[in-house]
């Protein structure tokens, strides 16, 4: 899940090899062309990051920003199964994510809007309990009177659901 690869692209400039998975073409070419034209130690992976297969082992798998909030409870359990499959002896998982729930009631709101750039954003959002989760609708409005609907699923964990589900996937 690694976007257009901001954090993949960082540690190969460091000389770190590193795979980079997203399931979006747009991505994976970015980060190819990218590491080509730099030549960097990036192997681009275009595949669904729960089903993927590699006979390679990691020293450090990475999750950043919110790329868990995507997935149910059983995909977010095969997903860490598939990291902990992955990982050498005394490797590690770095999760980075503010969809904790601890983290997102703090600050919750049903609606907001904000400036990002000159685009103008709206968002109506839910809360839901079973399964834990938000529900978005959001309109993005273009400074030319344009608009572009968006809808999204945020899954949210508490720290300790978050802390069984590394544990049933052997993740210490």
């Amino acid at each position: 899940m690694c976007g257009y690869g901001r954090h993949a692209l960082a540690l190969a400039k460091k000389g770190i090899q590193v795979t980079a998975v997203d399931n979006l073409a747009d991505y994976i070419s970015e980060i190819d062309r990218t590491a080509r034209q730099e030549n960097l130690p990036v192997k681009a992976v275009k595949t669904d990051v729960i089903a993927y297969k590699t006979d390679d082992m990691f020293d450090l798998a990475i999750c950043m920003g919110n790329s868990l909030c995507f997935f149910n409870e059983h995909d977010t359990l095969q997903l860490l199964k598939t990291v902990a499959a992955h990982l050498k002896p005394q490797g590690f998982f770095l999760i980075n994510t503010w969809m904790l729930a601890e983290i997102i009631f703090k600050d919750f709101r049903e609606r907001s809007w904000s400036n990002v750039g000159e685009l103008k954003l709206i968002a109506e959002s839910k809360y839901y309990m079973q399964p834990s989760r938000i529900e978005s609708n959001s309109l993005i409005i273009s400074p030319d009177g344009k608009m572009e609907k968006k809808e999204a699923v945020d899954y949210i964990y508490s720290i300790a659901e978050m802390e069984v589900l590394l544990n049933k996937a052997g993740l210490i």
